[in-house]
């Protein structure tokens, strides 16, 4: 039986106000029909308005293997369109939000104008028609702020909900606001579990103390069938009415939206802890600020919360059959200040905790449906009524698609017979079919005609692949990340000691990652509404390439740390850059190695000892280590784990204190001269790596320079800008002068600054108005690489750049002074 088949006969014989049989939310071939039938087809809920408020901003988004770019166009006009150029295909835009005059491909740069027509392609031969490659756009409405769009062909009618909501959300002023805060959460659940947790509250006193503290449970006021009655609610919709705010109760016929505005609790305000408003300058333009919540519920994807000073909206987006990415946003008026009108955390306290106690229902939920003694169980009829309402209306539309996919399956039938006929009249005329000219859909037994078989061109030096592993490409099947043009998306965090996280990333479009054991990579983390850089060494070994991890310590005052930890969640894609640094193996080949480290310091010694595990020579490493305590090891369990498996890994910890209940062997005290002779005797024989605060290097090499060693084979880490010393100045080398001006052109940003040769690339890029990313301001990290197309800098770095990238043509913006007029591609 076909999985249409089996949808069919599963929504006819299912009980009402029963849950949904297992294969609804198990079953990989009926998510796929979710997908075709439902979020391909229907309007969704997108963005706002106010997040690409002029013109060529623009915003992404990802619905199953659709990409969309939504963009304000010159008209200030909101557009979608597919993000797939139509040369070759490549995403245009890769990243989540931005701002261009122009759309460009990163691939060959092809540009569209921001209504989707090309206006240039290179070098594609006179007979080229520009206005032949136009992107293909995507449906797209806006209600009072809020940006629907619809990826199916012929869009359904949109106009009814525009007339009806409109004037529920005007009040709320949402073209007047801006995004204060954004969430991204994975819920390893199906997204109908996601949809039907938040339609009940049936668990909230038990799951959701922050949010009962305003928000109330009572279904009189909160549910589907609402006829008015209650006198709470009357009286609420009486005041809202009074004061010319919609609020009364309304369900589209066919139970895809419901409007309804509901008092919380007690007449307080607002969603916070105190249950008063969490923003001094109001959204709705009234004295009154205990309006309540407007609830506003669109099937398939959006439930929002609209209150007198801010507004909260919830995106759900499928994944897979298991997985469902909620985006929550909270919305303030445009001129309200963070820091001044609102406070970050006291605004999105309530729903952080309560989005992070319904992941852990949701998931908790789907584990048991997964179980062989899952079965359909009752909704309540007093709490549950909203669950029972969305999956009537999720059976009423799919049991509707599955009837026009059997009508066209009718159709596609006839048409294929009449093609055997066809067949068959052309084999009686002795001639012979090319059997790849026919379409993809044919079923003709082998004995009705004669064919001259013919390999399709597309199958000629395939790469292989098993059969049984279809989607498991071999990796010389792919390409290596690139830093200008792929996001990294994280897949797991794993806490490793106190404060002390791994973030491990895999690269978006499935690339495989290259770097030398000790670089690091820098972050771009947008932290309360801008982006700030931060450089992480990378902790895992170039010999695992299909994943990438940083491993960050949260010190007392870290900001871009702690805000990746408080923030950053499996599934949530970030840019990155790099990978940078000239402290590695490749560097300093050698026999013999001694590692000394301190704290998170110790992140570059794990890659390079993993590295040299798994190339499985004979290895001879010291290790030595110092933390605070023994539970502040990083990595201790994997490193005597290997060290426990092959005879040349020798480790030496190093610990302040003992924990007060756990034995210890090791050594007590700091690094010195008695230490590092007693764990690695041969010291003077080994190329010495040290990496940690600069305190403890120094004291290192403080140690090394009294035993008289070598420095030559000592290296060390380190993030602080270089000291030059006289003698590495070349008096011959030209100085670049103030004096003599330049001009620089950002050709992608179309804007010529006038600037001169003792100012460099960065500082300009900022004059301009333009966020040329970086991070350590001397040539390090390698973060503000840039593409030079004409002209001649002068550019002074610190090893941020390899001579590779530099030979074609690329700069580092912070540590490069123009000489000449330059042409920078940005």
């Amino acid at each position: 039986m076909d999985a249409k088949q089996m949808m069919r006969e599963l929504i006819s014989q299912r009980r009402a106000n029963f849950s949904l049989p297992q294969p609804f939310y198990t079953n990989e071939e009926f998510f796929k029909l979710d997908m075709e039938h439902i979020f391909y087809q229907q309007w969704l809920f997108a963005a706002h308005d106010c997040e690409i408020p002029e013109s060529g901003d623009y915003v992404t988004l990802e619905i199953g293997q659709q990409s969309i770019i939504l963009v304000r166009n010159d008209d200030s006009n909101i557009q979608a369109f597919h993000n797939s150029c139509k040369h070759r295909g490549s995403r245009i835009c890769t990243e989540e939000k931005g701002s261009n005059t122009r759309l460009v491909c990163p691939y060959h740069q092809w540009t569209y104008d921001l209504d989707g027509k090309l206006q240039y392609a290179k070098d594609m031969g006179e007979d080229f028609n520009l206005n032949d490659y136009k992107l293909d756009t995507v449906h797209c409405q806006s209600v009072a702020g809020s940006i629907f769009i619809c990826l199916a062909d012929e869009a359904p009618s949109f106009e009814a909900f525009r007339q009806r909501i409109a004037p529920y959300l005007q009040p709320h002023r949402l073209q007047d606001a801006k995004v204060a805060h954004e969430s991204h959460i994975i819920e390893e659940g199906n997204w109908k579990l996601v949809i039907e947790n938040n339609r009940e509250c049936y668990h909230c006193q038990g799951s959701h103390p922050e949010l009962c503290r305003t928000y109330s449970d009572d279904p009189a006021l909160t549910g589907v069938e609402l006829e008015g009655g209650s006198s709470e609610i009357e009286s609420h919709w009486e005041k809202c009415e009074t004061l010319d705010i919609p609020s009364r109760f309304h369900m589209d016929e066919d139970g895809q939206y419901r409007v309804s505005r509901i008092p919380l609790l007690r007449e307080t305000e607002s969603f916070t802890m105190s249950g008063e408003t969490a923003v001094t300058k109001p959204m709705v333009d009234s004295d009154e600020l205990a309006l309540g919540s407007l609830l506003l519920f669109h099937y398939p994807n959006t439930w929002n919360h609209f209150l007198s000073d801010h507004a909260i909206t919830f995106r759900i987006t499928p994944i897979s059959t298991t997985q469902t990415i909620v985006t929550t946003k909270w919305l303030v008026h445009r001129d309200a200040v963070e820091g001044v009108d609102y406070d970050i955390d006291n605004l999105t306290k309530v729903w952080n905790e309560t989005n992070l106690q319904d992941k852990q229902l949701v998931e908790e939920n789907q584990r048991g449906v997964n179980s062989t003694a899952y079965s359909s169980g009752p909704y309540s009829p007093i709490h549950e009524d909203g669950v029972a309402q969305f999956v009537d209306w999720y059976c009423d539309f799919s049991l509707k698609a599955l009837a026009h996919d059997k009508q066209a399956d009718i159709t596609e039938h006839f048409e294929e017979m009449q093609q055997v006929i066809d067949i068959a009249s052309l084999q009686l005329a002795g001639k012979t079919i090319d059997i790849t000219a026919l379409p993809p859909k044919n079923s003709f037994p082998s004995s009705t005609i004669e064919t001259t078989a013919v390999m399709p061109p597309d199958t000629i030096d395939a790469p292989y692949r098993h059969p049984q592993f279809p989607g498991f490409p071999y990796i010389d099947e792919t390409k290596p990340w690139y830093d200008q043009t792929q996001l990294l998306e994280l897949v797991s965090a794993i806490p490793e000691a106190q404060n002390t996280m791994t973030f491990a990333f895999r690269a978006e479009g499935g690339s495989y990652f290259t770097f030398a054991p000790g670089q690091f990579i820098t972050l771009e983390l947008p932290v309360n509404g801008k982006n700030i850089y931060r450089t992480y060494t990378i902790s895992s070994s170039p010999s695992r390439p299909l994943s990438l991890s940083i491993t960050a310590k949260a010190q007392p005052n870290s900001i871009g740390t702690r805000w990746m930890f408080d923030n950053l969640r499996e599934g949530m894609k970030i840019r990155a850059f790099g990978p940078a640094g000239q402290f590695h193996l490749y560097n300093f080949p050698a026999k013999k190695y001694c590692f000394i480290s301190a704290g998170s310091g110790i992140t570059p010694m794990m890659s390079m000892t993993n590295y040299l595990y798994d190339r499985g020579n004979d290895i001879d490493i010291n290790f030595i280590h110092c933390a605070r305590s023994p539970s502040d090891i990083i990595f201790r369990t994997r490193l005597e784990h290997m060290s426990s498996r092959v005879p040349g890994i020798d480790l030496a910890w190093i610990v302040q204190k003992k924990d007060p209940f756990n034995a210890w062997a090791g050594y007590i005290g700091q690094f010195n001269q008695l230490i590092l002779e007693l764990s690695t005797p041969d010291f003077f024989e080994r190329e010495i790596f040290c990496c940690g605060p600069k305190p403890f290097m120094q004291a290192v090499k403080d140690v090394l320079n009294a035993a008289d060693f070598d420095m030559s084979h000592y290296h060390e880490e380190s993030f602080a800008a270089p000291i030059t010393e006289v003698l590495d100045v070349d008096y011959n080398e030209p100085s670049p002068s103030a004096r003599i001006l330049a001009k620089i052109n950002f050709s992608l940003s179309e804007k010529l600054i006038s600037s001169n040769q003792d100012t460099t690339i960065l500082q300009s890029s900022r004059e301009a108005g333009l966020n040329i990313p970086s991070a350590c301001n001397f040539g390090v990290c390698g973060t503000c690489k840039v593409k030079k197309q004409s002209g001649e800098v002068y550019m002074v770095h610190n090893g941020g750049i390899s001579k590779q990238d530099i030979a074609n043509g690329y700069i580092l913006a912070c540590c490069s002074k123009p000489i000449d007029d330059v042409s920078i591609e940005y």
